[in-house]
């Protein structure tokens, strides 16, 4: 705006100079007043006491949330680790089936704990042909 103003009868030299005086004064008023935002943005001598207790405070509870939410998450995670269903509850064994073979057939969710518990139930891994299997589900 303020050059409209400017005199169309100096010399081309003059009107370049007036040209870059009032610039350099807009930017260094910009200047002036960005310093000014930034002294007032990040004045550290208005943090008190009261301030870095409550950012102590902040922290400790998000950390702490934090802290909770995996313990939770671990812990729900391995409860569910070894639990396992079983259908039908009985089951007579066939010619060239395992324990594991059993298991896999018949539950569904951890096979390994379904036959580690077949094994400490029944004191053996071996199986007969004929002999009947009582199946139990884990929840």
């Amino acid at each position: 705006m303020r050059l409209t103003n400017v005199s169309q009868r100096g010399s081309r030299a003059a009107r370049k100079v007036l040209l870059v005086t009032v610039a350099y004064e807009e930017l260094s008023v910009g200047n002036q007043m960005l310093d000014f935002y930034k002294s007032v943005a990040y004045d550290t001598s208005m943090r008190t006491y009261h301030y870095y207790r409550v950012r102590s405070m902040v922290r400790f509870a998000f950390w702490g949330t934090v802290a909770l939410g995996v313990f939770w998450l671990a812990k729900s995670s391995i409860e569910s680790w070894d639990n396992y269903k079983c259908h039908p509850t009985k089951v007579i064994v066939e010619q060239n089936d395992t324990l594991w073979a059993i298991a896999e057939r018949n539950c569904q969710g951890s096979i390994e704990s379904a036959v580690h518990d077949l094994v400490e139930k029944r004191g053996t891994e071996l199986v007969r042909i004929g002999q009947a299997i009582e199946l139990t589900s884990k929840p």
